[in-house]
């Protein structure tokens, strides 16, 4: 596991622009519980709008390559770097500071925009919490979880056709997937700044759960996918399960470009009881397969369980 230092010394290894290195220093602090998320909100903006203001009205690339840097190598990484629910809350916590802090104003008093639309600071928690799009950088064969949202790729669906290197980076980027997709999971659960999420996880649940147990696809069973995939496909049901529940119990549609194969597949909806319960049903088979490793299997227990109090805890109101 990586310690705080250990990340803030990686920054600048990305980029030669001191600013990044200035805000993994505040970050830093912020994640050691030295410094708050309000005041390094604060410190943040500080360091990112001289730069911002002195830029004319319309949109800059160099704007663009400053938030997306902060967005991918601070934010995004520390993100899939620490595992713990204190920094995760912390994190959380920044995010919503950072929505909070005034508009950035260019020197001829408009606001500043980011693509046209998005403003800062009060936008950029939406835009860049659509995890699919903008945590990408990492999105190369040897990095296959570098965007941990986007599981409607080659990398996943042809994992186990690779080879042992492949496979050896495969397993290694494990717990950079848990811990993105645990963080994404209590943004669902809190709703808030969901822009794509319950997308991802129905996509997420399609993969790890529901295409790779099925008869198609059963070397999911007795091979290494297990081990990667299950801890992170069950999150999105152990920490947003109520959510997903609530979506299944109103045969829910995502707005937000829904799967048609998902939706043809369950009546038309990307979320219903049928499927809920066909989660279930694959759960059990993963949990009775001897086949499978142990810690797999207790997973499966473990959510199992956990779907049926959400089930018990809804019955009893």
């Amino acid at each position: 596991m990586a310690s705080i230092e250990d990340w803030k010394r990686a920054v600048p290894t990305h980029s030669e622009d001191p600013v990044h290195a200035e805000a993994a220093d505040a970050m830093a602090l912020m994640l050691k519980g030295e410094v708050g998320p309000e005041d390094t909100a604060k410190r943040i903006a500080e360091i990112y709008e001289t730069e911002l203001k002195s830029n004319n009205d319309s949109p800059d690339m160099n704007d663009e390559e400053q938030v997306n840097h902060f967005w991918t190598y601070l934010i995004c990484d520390a993100i899939f770097t620490f595992s713990s629910a204190e920094q995760h809350e912390r994190l959380f916590d920044l995010l919503v500071a950072i929505s909070k802090q005034p508009d950035v104003k260019t020197p001829n008093g408009s606001v500043k925009k980011y693509c046209d639309h998005d403003v800062y600071w009060r936008d950029l928690p939406g835009w860049s919490l659509s995890f699919a799009t903008q945590a990408s950088c990492e999105s190369t064969p040897s990095h296959p979880f570098g965007d941990f949202a986007d599981i409607n790729t080659p990398v996943y669906e042809k994992a186990h056709q690779w080879t042992e290197h492949w496979l050896e980076d495969y397993l290694n980027q494990a717990p950079r997937l848990l811990n993105g997709t645990k963080f994404a999971a209590m943004l669902l659960e809190k709703n808030v700044f969901t822009v794509n999420l319950p997308m991802e996880a129905s996509d997420a649940l399609k993969l790890g759960i529901e295409k790779l147990c099925t008869g198609e696809s059963n070397h999911y069973i007795n091979s290494i996918e297990a081990q990667v995939l299950l801890p992170a496909t069950t999150t999105w049901l152990l920490v947003a399960g109520k959510m997903i529940y609530s979506h299944c119990l109103n045969n829910e549609i995502e707005r937000y470009g829904a799967d048609l194969k998902t939706r043809q597949g369950w009546g038309g909806g990307t979320w219903t009881i049928d499927r809920w319960e066909s989660w279930q049903e694959r759960l059990h088979e993963i949990a009775d397969h001897n086949d499978v490793n142990e810690e797999c299997r207790d997973i499966a227990l473990k959510t199992l369980r956990k779907m049926a109090e959400i089930e018990a805890e809804h019955d009893s109101r």
